[in-house]
């Protein structure tokens, strides 16, 4: 069953009323919801005087977000917060981002970026560009580093540098950007499924 996140008046219901309305319209098992019962010495009544759109508690209220519609398929959204108007402003802009065709998602793969402040830099920009200019090399020491992690598709990509101003002077800003990879390996001797998560920055 596709989901609906199209909830109109959610917010009318009661904490109890919303819980069935969300499990319906997202095609949930009727207890899908009761790991969200009362904890953390907050009671629904109390959480729904809170946020927006109430449907149980993690030590703070948790609302559902409505009216998302993400690369083509519609998404209700939980959000665990105690700020009121954080959850309607989101279904709100949702609701307008869903006239004109919702959300479009993209990333550019499993990629962080290590930090690396230099600061007292006597030639700020000078040292930007030697930074620049030693990329392959400082990409293949990266890589020197972990070749196991390089071995399954990861280790280091790339090199960018900038400069900064900041109330104590200029700062040159070095990112060094680092692919991750998941390791999945089968053992063909006792045919245990191993996951193992590769990754350093």
């Amino acid at each position: 069953m596709p989901i609906n996140s199209r909830l109109q008046g959610l917010r009318d219901h009661t904490p109890e009323e919303r819980r069935r309305r969300v499990v319906e319209g997202a095609g949930l098992p009727a207890d899908a919801l009761d790991p969200l019962g009362i904890g953390g010495g907050l009671t629904l009544e109390q959480a729904d005087h809170m946020i927006e759109n109430v449907v149980g508690t993690m030590a703070i209220p948790v609302g559902v977000a409505t009216n998302f519609h993400i690369d083509g398929v519609d998404r209700l959204v939980p959000m665990a917060t105690e700020e009121p108007s954080v959850v309607a402003a989101a279904s709100n802009a949702a609701r307008m981002a869903r006239g004109h065709g919702g959300f479009r998602t993209s990333h550019t793969g499993d990629v962080m970026a290590a930090q690396i402040q230099i600061l007292d830099a006597v030639d700020p920009e000078g040292v930007r560009m030697r930074v620049l200019e030693a990329r392959d090399e400082l990409v293949a020491l990266a890589n020197d580093q972990d070749p196991v992690l390089v071995q399954f598709g990861g280790g280091a990509r790339d090199v960018t540098a900038r400069v900064i101003s900041t109330r104590v002077g200029p700062q040159v800003i070095v990112h060094l950007h680092v692919g991750r990879t998941i390791v999945t390996a089968l053992d063909p001797d006792d045919a245990v499924l191993a996951t193992a998560e590769v990754g350093w920055a």
